[in-house]
């Protein structure tokens, strides 16, 4: 399903990124894939920039991201292998 049009989507995920709860940090990365397969032109986008402007301590859950995307909708990651080779590598 496509969740592009809920502008407080990504505030709210970004949000439970910096949870202390190590549970919720998880799902929300989870979460992130999952809504990323919905319209990946619109979110992949979004993923990497988060990355990149991510704290140390948060870059790790976005492997979370990529692999929930890569396992449900690989072909997603197709135009992106740039940016994932970038995530990977850092």
């Amino acid at each position: 399903m496509d969740l592009s049009g809920d502008k407080s989507l990504l505030d709210l995920i970004k949000k439970d990124f910096k949870s202390v709860n190590p549970d919720v940090r998880l799902s929300a990365s989870i979460c992130l894939g999952n809504v990323t397969i919905g319209n990946p032109r619109f979110f992949l986008k979004q993923v990497f920039q988060m990355f990149k402007n991510a704290e140390a301590k948060e870059k790790s859950l976005f492997f979370y991201s990529i692999r929930e995307i890569a396992i449900s909708k690989p072909e997603c990651l197709k135009d992106q292998l740039d940016h994932t080779s970038t995530l990977l590598m850092d």
